[in-house]
């Protein structure tokens, strides 16, 4: 749709000074593109507080999604947790611990032995048209609870049931 998108045309026209007469003249016209929609930027650490993590569950959150892969993967073979360990100055038990946490308090949502995603309500990584496919439903109930829900298109090449 044409209102989501957006475009750039950039003209330049040089004119000689004591003549007034055109020396060259240019146009660019850069191709349509989807704007990002409106968002709210949330920093890692509010992240941390709204869901209640210690100081080393929030190095650990802030590590797994600085290398998270494209679709929010993060992989958590020993390998993996030894170099996160290493990196951070932990244990390999206070790493594996904070894993099994970080998945409890649904930051963390496993798809296999070794193998979550990052939150999609929370986080997003990868290319804007995959992104855009993952969407953080909100609903407000008339008694002030609310709702939340993620929707992720099928496309997207990840299991959606959480």
């Amino acid at each position: 749709m044409i209102e989501n998108k957006k475009a750039y045309v950039r003209e330049v026209t040089i004119f000689e000074t004591e003549s007034g007469e055109t020396v060259k003249q240019m146009a660019t016209q850069l191709t349509m593109f989807e704007k990002e929609p409106p968002y709210v930027k949330l920093y890692l650490e509010d992240i941390g507080r709204l869901n209640g993590l210690t100081n080393s569950e929030q190095k650990l959150v802030n590590e797994l999604v600085f290398n998270m892969g494209f679709n929010n993967v993060v992989p958590s073979y020993k390998p993996v947790k030894e170099m996160i360990a290493n990196k951070l100055g932990m244990s390999y038990n206070t790493v594996d611990k904070g894993i099994k946490t970080l998945y409890k308090k649904g930051i963390l949502i496993r798809k296999a032995r070794g193998f979550y995603i990052m939150d999609p309500q929370l986080f997003g990584r990868g290319s804007w048209n995959d992104v855009k496919k993952i969407r953080m439903i909100v609903d407000y109930n008339k008694d002030g609870t609310k709702t939340i829900n993620t929707e992720v298109s099928k496309d997207l090449g990840i299991l959606t049931e959480y």
